[in-house]
C-alpha cells in the first residue's frame, strides 16, 4: 500500500502512522504487521543500554541504512525517579551505532530514549529503556577477637550451624549497633573464624554515601566500648578509614608558639587519611581555631598565641569523605616573656649646657609579662652609629644625665626589664644649649641664571662649629673691575640666593658668612662668576643679491657693529622665500657672502639676513632684497597625450599644455616624435606652433603599433618628453585557414579534434578564436554543427554523438573583422559501447530461509551496442544496500539463477544487467525479496531485575541484537521460578514485541528468584537469556514469635519471659530483633484499660534473644505483655500474653514505736536483740500471711520488725518519730491512731494507705487555764 502526503507535511503527522504499525499493530479494527516501509524519521531499531561504570552508561542501536533520511540522532536521558527535572541530551552522528554518556550520578536509575532528526524536523521517539549506573560501595575489613566465646572446631566450617549462627549474630549486632543509620549498610560478611579465643575475619560493606560518623560508630564499638552487641570483642586488624591520630603531644617552644606532634594511625597501611586538622582554643574561650595540613605532616608549630596562657589542643583525621575522628584533648601553657610595651610619655629637656633631665610614666602591670626588675636608660650622641652607649638603671621613673657636650644632640632610650630580658624601648632626642659659629659656610658655588642674574649656593657651617642655631647667611658681591668700590650685601635664611639686575656678560666677586643669635661668623674666600650671554641687538648692514643661474642666487652683507653683539658671534642666518609666498626658508653661514642653490627656475625671491650667538637670533635686517632666477627649458612634458587610429594608415594625436610654473620661460611650440614600436630606427618629427595641441600622422603601415611622444620647447631648448604611448592601425580578416587538422574517438559518443595555428603574417588582426564544424558523414545536406574555442585553444572534445557513427569535420580562424578561410574536410568514427537497456521483467521468490530464485527476459534488439557476453545478477541485504553487494555471472544463453547461502529472514535487493566486451550495461529496476523466517538465535540482551516490593519484581531487557531475530518478532516470554527449586518448571509470561519491561506480582516475600527471557517468532521460541537472580524485598514478619511463655507470680517486681523465633519462612527478611510492650491492666483490685501503644512501656531486644526479664514492676499487679519480631521494614503480628506479679515482696520492713499492750519490745537473751510482741504484731503476721499468700519459689512473705524502708532501725522513740519516718516506700508503719472509716494517711512525702485494725477506748480531758 502507499500513503501520499503533501509536500509540506510535518514530522508530527508520521508519528500516528508509526505508532499504529509498530506500537499498536492495528489500523482501527484491522490487525497489521509491518514488513517493509519508508516512514521518514523512524527511530533506530534494537536500542539497548548497559552501565559501564559508576558514572557512565553506553547506549547502542542498529546502524541506520545507507538510504535513510536521518541526518542526526538525539539521545535523551533523565533520572527515572525525577522525571520533572531537566532532560539531558547528546547529539550523535548517523554513522555511529552507539554513544557513551558520562558524568552521571552513581547508582542512579536512568530512563533513556532516542529520537531521529530528518530534514523535516525532529523524528519519532523510541520506546524508553531503563538502565542504572553501578554503585561505588565501600568495604571495610576487620579481624576481631571474640573474647566471651570458646573455640569450637565447627566454626571453621562455613556450612555448619555454628558458623551460620555466629555469622547471623554478628550481622544482627552490627545492624542493631547502627540502628536508624543501618540504611548506610549494604552487607555484613563473615569470611572465616579461626582459633585464638575466636578470631573473626569480616567485612562491613557500606553504601557509596557513607559518612565519617558511620566509621566512628564501629571504631567506638571496637576500640572504646569493646563490645558488639552481646559479644565482647577486641580488634586485631582493620582498615577503618579516618581513625584518630595517635601519640599526640604538645610542647611550648616560645611564649607565643606551641609545637604539636602526632602519628598517623593508618597512613602506612590503608592510605585513607588525606590530611589532619589541628584545633586549638583558649581555656577560657568558646572559639576554636584550626589549621589543615597534608597527610605527610607529623608536626605543626602553632604560632601567634597569647603569652603565658593555657590552651586546649586536639588533632583530627581528614579523609576524602570529610572530617573524621579526633584524638584526646591536651592542655598546655605558653612560656613567660619580656615586657611587651615600652615606657610611655618619655620626655627630656636641658637644664644646662652639660645636663639633661629625663622622665616617663610607670609601665602598666598587664604589659610586664613577668616581674618588673626596673628601667634601663641608655644615651649617646645623635647620629653617631658606632658610638659607645652609656647606660644607667633605676627603679624610679626619672633620672638626670650630666657631663654632656655643649650644644650636642643626644638620643635617649628607656626600657623596662624582667628576668627574661629587656622590653621594647621608648626614645627621645634633645640638645644642650648653643654658642656662636667658629667656621664660615663651605663649598660656595655661583653660576649665572641669565644675562642679568646669578645664583649663589653654599653648604652650612660644618657640624660642631655652629655652636648654636644658624639664624641666616649674608652674601656680599661687586663687579670684579670695581676694585675700589665696596660690597653690596643681601641676607638669606636658606643656603642659596639669586642676585638680579646685574650687567650682562660681566664677572662678579662674591663672599658668604653665617650668623647665629650670638653674632656673625667667619667670612668665606672670594668666588668669581660671569653673567650669561644674550642675542645681538642690531642686524648686519648693506644686504645685496643677484642670480648666477636659473636655480641659484649670490647674497652679500657687512657685519654687526661692535658693542651690539652681546656675546660670542656664532654666525649669520640667511632668510629667503619665493616673493609671493608667506614663509621663509633659512640657511646658516659664518661668512658674509652665500650662494643659494636648488631654487625654482625663472622665479622672484625675497632675501634678508640676521646675526646670532649661542643664546639665539638677533634682529633681522629691515631692508628686503627681491631678485629673480634665470630662464630654462620646460621641466614637465605636455600632459594627457592620447591617440587613436582613423584608418589602417593614419593616427590622430592630441595633448594638453605644460602646467603653469613648469615652462620656465616663454613657450615657442610643440614637437611630435613617432616610429614603429618594434623598430630601432630614429623617430620621425612633426612640429606645431605653441597655440596648436593636436596633429594627424598619415602614410603609416597597416595594423602596426607605433610609439609616440610629445615635447614643448623654449628659447633654451626642448623640454622633457611626455610618457610614451603605443597605438595600432586598424585590423583585417585572416587570409589562410589553420593547418594540421586531425581527430580520433575517445568513447562511443565523443571525438577529440586538434589543429595548428594560422601561418604567421596571415591573421591580419587579433585572433579571436577558432570554429570547428562537424556533421554525420551520411547526411547529404550541409547542416554543420559548429563549436567555438578561444585563440589559445587548438583542440576540442566533442561529446553527445551517436555511437559507432562516422563524422565529417573542418575548422577556420576568425578575428574581430570576421571568419577566415575553411580547412579541408576529414572523417572519423565513434567507438563501441555497453548495452543501453537492462534485461526486462526481472522477478524473484524465496525457495528457503537462505535461498531465492531470480528470472528475467533478454535485452531488446538494438540496445546491446555490441556482442552480448552474458548477464550479471547483483544482490545485497536491503538494510546494507551496496555496502556488501555480491553478484553472480550467468552466460548469455541463460535467463535465470538460484542465489544460495543468504541470511535468514532478510530483505535482499536484486538487479540484473547485460554486459558486452566494454562492460555491463544499465541495471534493471530493484526487486526486493525476503528469505523465509526462523527462530531467534540470540536471547534479549542486558536482562535486569530489581524488586519493587516484597511480592513484586520489575524485569527489563533490551531487544535481541540486530540480525539475530530471523523473523517478525511476535513478543517475549519472561520465565521465572524460585532459585532454590532448580528442578521446578519455569512460570512463563508472554508480552507484546514492543514491551521490554514487565512487573511480576504475587511472589513470595524475601525470596530469591531466577529470571530468564526469550524472544519468539512465528517459527517458535528463540534462545533463552542467561539467568538473573533477584530477591523480592524484605517485609514485616507474618507470624508471631512462637511458644511465648511468661512465668506467673515468679517475683513481686520481675516477670520472666521466654519465646522462640518465628518460623524462618515467615520472617520475610533479616530478623533485626524483638519489640516487647507491657502495661498494667490490674493493680491490686483496681482495673485499668491501657491504650496501645502510648500507655505501654517498650523494650527492644536483639535478634539472638530468646528470653528476657521485665524489672522494676509493681507488685500485686496483672500485666499484659505483647511481643513481636521485626525486620528493617517493621514489626510483624503481635503475640499477646498476660501474667501476674506476686502480691508482696519477700520481706516487708516496718516502722513502729514501743506502745504496750499494742506493741511491746522485750530483750531476746539468745541473740542480744529484742523480740516484738503485742496485739498489733500478732495481727500483722496473720494479715500478711493471709493477704500475700505464697509467691513461687520465694515462699511466704515475712515481716521485718528490725529495719525500716530506709535501712534504719524499725523501732522509733515515739509516735512523732514514727510519723516523721512515713514515706511512699513499701513499708508497714503501725501504732498510729486514727478513726475507723479512715482510708488515707497524708504525710509530707505523699499519700499512704491507712488500714484500721482495732478499736480502742479514748478519753477527752477539759482543762481550765489558770488566769
Amino acid at each position: 500500500m502507499e500513503i501520499i502526503f503533501g509536500q509540506h507535511v510535518e514530522m508530527k503527522l508520521f508519528i500516528p502512522l508509526y505508532q499504529a504499525l509498530y506500537r499498536n499493530g492495528s489500523f482501527g479494527d484491522l490487525s497489521v504487521e509491518p514488513i517493509w516501509d519508508n516512514i521518514p524519521g523512524k527511530p533506530p531499531q534494537n536500542i539497548s543500554a548497559h552501565a559501564t561504570s559508576t558514572t557512565s552508561i553506553r547506549v547502542e542501536w542498529n546502524t541506520l541504512p545507507d538510504d535513510s533520511d536521518i541526518i542526526l540522532l538525539k539521545v535523551f536521558y533523565v533520572t527515572t525517579s525525577q522525571q520533572n527535572e531537566i532532560i539531558a541530551r547528546t547529539d550523535v552522528n548517523v554513522t555511529n551505532n552507539n554513544v557513551e554518556i558520562g558524568n552521571l550520578g552513581k547508582f542512579v536509575n536512568y530512563t533513556v530514549w532516542v529520537r531521529s532528526v530528518s530534514r523535516r524536523g525532529l523524528g519519532i521517539s523510541s520506546l524508553p529503556i531503563y538502565v542504572r549506573t553501578l554503585e561505588e560501595v565501600v568495604p571495610v575489613n576487620f579481624t576481631v577477637r571474640v573474647m566471651n566465646m570458646k573455640w569450637n572446631i565447627n566454626l571453621s566450617d562455613p556450612e555448619s550451624e555454628s558458623f551460620k549462627n555466629l555469622t547471623r549474630t554478628i550481622q544482627q549486632n552490627v545492624f542493631v549497633l547502627y540502628g536508624l543509620e543501618s540504611s548506610y549498610l549494604r552487607d555484613v560478611q563473615c569470611h572465616r573464624f579461626t582459633n585464638g579465643s575466636v578470631l573473626a575475619d569480616m567485612t562491613i560493606v557500606y553504601g557509596q554515601n557513607v559518612e565519617p560518623q558511620q566509621f566512628a560508630t564501629i571504631y567506638k564499638a571496637l576500640y572504646k566500648d569493646g563490645t558488639l552487641g552481646n559479644l565482647s570483642v577486641q580488634p586485631v586488624t582493620d582498615n577503618v578509614p579516618g581513625k584518630p591520630p595517635t601519640h599526640v603531644s604538645a610542647k611550648s617552644n616560645t611564649s607565643t608558639s606551641i609545637q604539636v606532634t602526632w602519628l598517623c594511625a593508618d597512613c602506612h597501611q590503608h592510605n585513607s587519611t588525606i590530611g589532619f586538622l589541628i584545633s586549638y582554643k583558649l581555656d577560657n574561650s568558646n572559639q576554636t581555631a584550626g589549621v589543615v595540613v597534608n597527610r605527610t605532616v607529623r608536626d605543626f608549630l602553632i604560632s601567634g598565641l597569647e603569652k603565658f596562657t593555657n590552651y586546649t589542643i586536639h588533632v583530627t583525621s581528614i579523609t576524602m569523605r570529610g572530617i573524621s575522628m579526633s584524638s584526646d584533648k591536651l592542655s598546655i601553657r605558653t612560656l613567660e616573656d619580656v615586657p611587651s610595651l615600652a615606657p610611655v610619655n618619655l620626655r627630656a629637656h636641658n637644664t644646662s649646657s652639660t645636663s639633661i633631665l629625663v622622665f616617663w610614666e610607670p609601665l602598666p602591670n598587664d604589659h610586664v609579662n613577668g616581674i618588673l626588675l626596673g628601667y634601663k636608660v641608655t644615651y649617646k650622641k645623635h647620629g653617631q652609629i658606632h658610638a659607645r652607649k652609656q647606660n644607667i638603671s633605676t627603679m624610679l621613673n626619672f633620672t638626670i644625665l650630666s657631663g654632656l657636650d655643649k650644644f650636642a644632640i643626644y638620643d635617649v632610650n628607656v626600657s623596662a626589664f624582667t628576668r627574661v630580658g629587656n622590653g621594647p624601648e621608648s626614645n627621645v632626642t634633645t640638645s644642650t644649649d648653643q654658642d656662636v659659629p667658629s667656621l664660615p659656610p663651605t663649598d660656595i658655588r655661583a653660576y649665572n641664571t641669565s644675562s642679568t642674574s646669578l645664583m649663589v649656593t653654599w653648604n652650612p657651617v660644618p657640624q660642631g662649629f655652629t655652636h648654636g642655631v644658624v639664624l641666616g647667611y649674608m652674601v656680599l658681591f661687586k663687579r670684579q673691575k670695581d676694585v675700589n668700590n665696596g660690597y653690596t650685601n643681601i641676607t638669606s635664611l636658606v643656603t642659596s640666593v639669586q642676585l638680579t639686575n646685574l650687567d650682562k656678560f660681566t664677572v662678579y666677586v662674591i663672599k658668604v658668612l653665617a650668623f647665629t643669635i650670638k653674632g656673625n661668623g667667619a667670612i668665606a674666600n672670594n668666588t668669581h662668576v660671569r653673567t650669561h650671554e644674550d642675542v645681538p641687538s642690531l642686524p648686519p648692514k648693506q644686504l645685496a643679491a643677484h642670480n648666477t643661474s636659473s636655480t641659484s642666487l649670490i647674497v652679500t652683507w657687512l657685519p654687526v657693529p661692535d658693542g651690539y653683539v652681546h656675546g660670542i658671534l656664532r654666525g649669520y642666518r640667511l632668510l629667503f622665500k619665493i616673493d609671493q609666498n608667506s614663509f621663509y626658508h633659512n640657511v646658516t653661514t659664518v661668512n658674509q657672502t652665500f650662494e643659494l642653490i636648488g631654487l625654482q627656475k625663472f622665479t622672484k625671491y625675497s632675501v634678508k639676513v640676521l646675526a646670532f650667538t649661542r643664546i639665539g637670533d638677533g634682529n633681522v635686517s629691515e631692508h628686503v632684497v627681491v631678485v629673480s632666477t634665470d630662464e630654462d627649458v620646460p621641466s614637465l612634458p605636455p600632459q594627457n597625450v592620447s591617440s587613436y587610429n582613423t584608418s589602417s594608415t593614419s593616427l590622430h594625436v592630441s595633448w594638453h599644455v605644460v602646467p603653469r610654473g613648469f615652462v620656465h620661460g616663454i613657450l615657442l611650440g610643440y614637437r611630435v616624435f613617432y616610429k614603429v614600436a618594434t623598430e630601432v630606427r630614429n623617430n620621425s618629427v612633426a612640429s606645431t606652433p605653441e597655440t596648436t595641441r593636436e596633429k594627424v600622422l598619415q602614410g603609416l603601415q597597416k595594423f602596426t603599433i607605433y610609439e609616440i611622444t610629445v615635447v614643448a620647447f623654449t628659447r633654451i631648448g626642448d623640454g622633457a618628453n611626455s610618457t610614451r604611448i603605443f597605438i595600432s592601425t586598424d585590423e583585417d580578416i585572416p587570409s589562410q585557414p589553420p593547418v594540421d587538422l586531425a581527430a580520433h574517438n575517445t568513447s562511443s559518443t565523443s571525438l577529440q579534434v586538434t589543429w595548428g595555428e594560422v601561418p604567421k603574417g596571415f591573421v591580419h588582426g587579433i585572433l579571436q578564436g577558432y570554429r570547428v564544424f562537424y556533421k554525420r558523414t551520411s547526411d547529404e545536406n550541409n547542416s554543420y554543427v559548429n563549436s567555438t574555442t578561444g585563440p589559445t585553444e587548438r583542440e576540442l572534445h566533442i561529446t553527445g554523438l551517436e555511437k559507432f557513427t562516422a563524422y565529417s569535420l573542418k575548422v577556420l580562424a576568425f578575428t574581430r573583422k570576421g571568419d577566415g578561410a575553411f580547412s579541408v574536410n576529414i572523417s572519423v568514427l565513434t567507438d563501441e559501447d555497453v548495452p543501453s537497456l537492462p534485461p526486462q521483467s526481472v522477478q524473484s521468490y524465496n525457495t528457503s530461509s537462505t535461498s531465492v530464485n531470480v528470472t528475467w527476459r533478454e535485452v531488446s534488439t538494438g540496445f546491446v551496442h555490441g556482442i552480448l557476453r552474458g548477464y550479471r545478477v547483483f544482490y545485497s541485504a536491503t538494510q546494507h544496500l551496496r555496502a556488501n553487494a555480491r553478484h553472480a555471472v550467468v552466460t548469455a544463453n541463460k535467463r535465470y539463477v538460484t542465489l544460495t547461502g543468504l541470511n535468514k529472514f532478510t530483505n535482499y535487493t536484486i538487479q540484473v544487467a547485460a554486459f558486452t566486451r566494454i562492460g555491463y550495461g544499465a541495471l534493471s529496476q530493484e526487486v526486493i525479496v525476503s528469505t523465509d523466517e526462523d527462530v531467534p538465535s540470540l536471547p534479549p540482551q542486558n536482562l535486569w531485575a530489581n524488586n519493587i516490593s516484597s511480592t513484586a519484581l520489575r524485569i527489563t531487557w533490551n531487544p535481541v541484537p540486530p540480525g539475530f531475530v530471523h523473523g517478525i518478532l511476535r513478543g517475549y516470554r519472561v520465565l521465572y521460578r524460585k532459585t532454590n527449586e532448580p528442578s521446578a518448571p519455569y512460570t512463563k509470561i508472554t508480552v507484546a514485541p514492543g514491551v521490554r519491561l514487565k512487573e511480576i506480582y504475587g511472589l513470595k516475600k524475601f525470596t530469591n528468584y531466577t529470571i530468564r527471557v526469550l524472544a519468539f517468532t512465528i517459527k517458535g521460541d528463540g534462545a533463552e537469556s542467561p539467568p538473573v537472580n533477584v530477591s523480592t524485598d524484605e517485609d514485616i514478619p507474618s507470624e508471631q514469635p512462637q511458644n511465648v511463655y511468661a512465668r506467673d507470680k515468679a517475683s513481686a517486681t520481675v516477670i520472666y519471659l521466654s519465646w522462640e523465633r518465628p518460623p524462618e519462612h515467615t520472617i520475610h527478611g533479616i530478623l533485626r530483633g524483638y519489640f516487647i510492650w507491657y502495661s498494667i491492666v490490674r493493680l491490686g483490685i483496681h482495673y485499668k484499660n491501657p491504650v496501645f501503644p502510648q500507655d505501654y512501656k517498650k523494650k527492644q531486644l536483639p535478634a539472638a534473644s530468646k528470653s528476657d526479664a521485665l524489672t522494676n514492676l509493681e507488685s500485686y499487679a496483672n500485666y499484659r505483655i505483647r511481643i513481636a519480631a521485626f525486620t528493617s521494614k517493621g514489626y510483624g503480628p503481635i503475640k499477646d500474653t498476660s501474667t501476674r506479679t506476686c502480691r508482696c515482696r519477700p520481706t516487708i520492713p516496718t516502722n513502729w514505736w514501743n506502745n504496750p499492750p499494742y506493741v511491746s519490745s522485750q530483750p531476746d537473751n539468745n541473740n542480744n536483740s529484742s523480740k516484738e510482741s503485742g496485739i498489733i504484731p500478732t495481727i500483722l503476721e496473720q494479715i500478711v500471711t493471709h493477704c500475700c499468700q505464697e509467691c513461687g519459689q520465694l515462699g511466704t512473705t515475712t515481716i521485718d520488725f528490725t529495719t525500716d524502708a530506709d535501712g534504719s532501725e524499725a523501732e522509733k522513740n515515739g509516735v512523732i518519730q514514727v510519723k516523721d519516718a512515713i514515706s511512699t516506700k513499701t513499708m508497714i508503719s503501725f501504732g498510729i491512731a486514727g478513726v475507723m472509716p479512715q482510708e488515707k494517711y497524708y504525710s509530707p512525702d505523699g499519700e499512704a494507705e491507712y488500714v484500721p485494725i482495732m478499736e480502742t477506748p479514748g478519753v477527752a480531758f477539759i482543762v481550765a487555764e489558770k488566769r
